[in-house]
C-alpha cells in the first residue's frame, strides 16, 4: 500500500470515529412532582426518559417510565455547553396557571437544551353590552 493510501485510509477511520463518537446518545431519567407541558404536549406527574440524538438538529425522545404510554420528540429552541451544566437537571417555569419545562441539562455532556414555552391562555376582558364600538373619522 502506498503512502498516500495508507494516509487516506487513516484520515477516513479518523473521520469515521469521530462521526460515531459524535452520534452518541445521551441518557437521563427524571421524575416530574406534577403535572407540566413540554412545547404543546401536556405530561402528567411522572418518570420520564430522555435520549439525545445529534446530527443536524439535536432532538430529545421523551418516553414515559410509568404507565402512561407517552412518548414524542421535543426540539430544543437552544442547546449550550456550560460548566454550571454539571449535574442532570429538569428546570421547570411556572406559565400560567401551570407549569412548562424550560430546559433540560445532561450534566455528562455539560450541556444544557433549553425549550419553547408554550403561550400562557389569558383571558380577555368582556366590554359591557352598552359599550359602543370606538369608530374614527373616515
Amino acid at each position: 500500500m502506498t503512502y498516500a493510501k495508507k494516509i487516506l485510509l487513516l484520515l477516513m477511520l479518523s473521520v469515521a470515529a469521530a462521526l460515531g463518537a459524535a452520534a452518541q446518545d445521551a441518557h437521563v431519567k427524571f421524575t416530574l412532582p406534577h403535572d407540566a407541558t413540554w412545547g404543546k404536549t401536556a405530561l402528567p406527574a411522572a418518570t420520564y426518559s430522555v435520549s439525545l440524538e445529534f446530527g443536524g438538529i439535536t432532538k430529545a425522545y421523551v418516553t414515559s417510565e410509568d404507565g402512561a404510554k407517552l412518548a414524542f420528540v421535543a426540539v430544543p429552541q437552544t442547546t449550550e455547553i456550560t460548566d454550571s451544566c454539571d449535574k442532570t437537571s429538569v428546570t421547570l417555569q411556572r406559565n400560567g396557571p401551570g407549569w412548562s419545562i424550560r430546559s433540560l441539562c445532561f450534566g455528562e455532556l455539560q450541556m444544557a437544551l433549553y425549550f419553547p414555552l408554550r403561550p400562557a391562555t389569558t383571558s380577555l376582558a368582556a366590554l359591557p353590552r352598552s359599550a359602543e364600538p370606538a369608530t374614527g373619522p373616515r
